[in-house]
């Protein structure tokens, strides 16, 4: 790849406002590269770490802040499709986008199977280091939200009652209040009652959004 030259879009301090305190995670076995696009990403307003190896990244990744990757797809040692199966046996989500100068179809195709953002063959323009840097970074974003709101529906799930439980996995089966009445030997009242408290507790709007919370739940293990 030849050395980037920083490109301008938006009005001045625009970039700097959106890209502060974003964290690209640069891993490059070509010490030139690593330079050319770390004073690029740079002078774009991002915060950028260089590693000259996956093994080197690994050692870091648990104490890493959010961020996203650039990483080469052929190094030495253990290769960017090995780091990107490592990170995902830890269980660690980073937006990737892989750069390489050899790249295949059948790599490009593992690539995105593993949940890669692009893969971009080197030499790549600056708009589309970017524009790919951008999607990475909306995609991070979209996690966090997202996780954000599981947390929420976790910690709303806690606060029922046993009895709470129960009657909202019957709820979510489709039983009526009579029907969960019979089958639990109370009033319809009581279950009318349990109803209530249990879409307000939840911050559920309708009976399909307190199901789609409940398998929110379940797939997290505790429904």
């Amino acid at each position: 790849m030849n050395a980037p030259t920083p490109i301008s879009v938006g009005r001045p301090g625009e970039i700097e406002a959106i890209r502060v305190n974003r964290n690209i995670f640069l891993v490059d076995d070509d010490l030139a590269v690593c330079k050319a696009l770390s004073v690029f990403l740079m002078a774009s307003g991002y915060r950028v770490k260089a590693y000259h190896s996956a093994e080197t990244f690994l050692e870091e990744v648990e104490c890493m802040v959010e961020g996203i990757m650039l990483l080469d797809i052929r190094m030495r040692g253990m290769s960017g499709l090995g780091l990107q199966a490592a990170l995902k046996k830890r269980g660690i989500d980073l937006p990737i986008i892989f750069i390489t100068g050899h790249g295949d179809v059948q790599m490009s195709v593992r690539a995105m199977k593993g949940g890669a953002i692009d893969f971009l063959e080197k030499p790549f323009s600056n708009e589309n280091l970017l524009e790919s840097i951008d999607a990475a970074f909306s995609r991070a974003d979209d996690s966090k939200k997202q996780h954000q709101a599981t947390t929420v529906i976790i910690e709303r799930y806690a606060s029922l009652t046993g009895r709470e439980r129960e009657v909202m996995r019957h709820i979510v089966a489709g039983m009526t209040s009579r029907d969960i009445a019979e089958q639990l030997g109370l009033s319809r009242r009581t279950i009318e009652v349990h109803r209530h408290s249990i879409r307000k507790k939840m911050g559920a709007e309708s009976v399909p959004d307190l199901i789609r919370k409940y398998f929110t739940c379940q797939h997290a293990g505790l429904a």
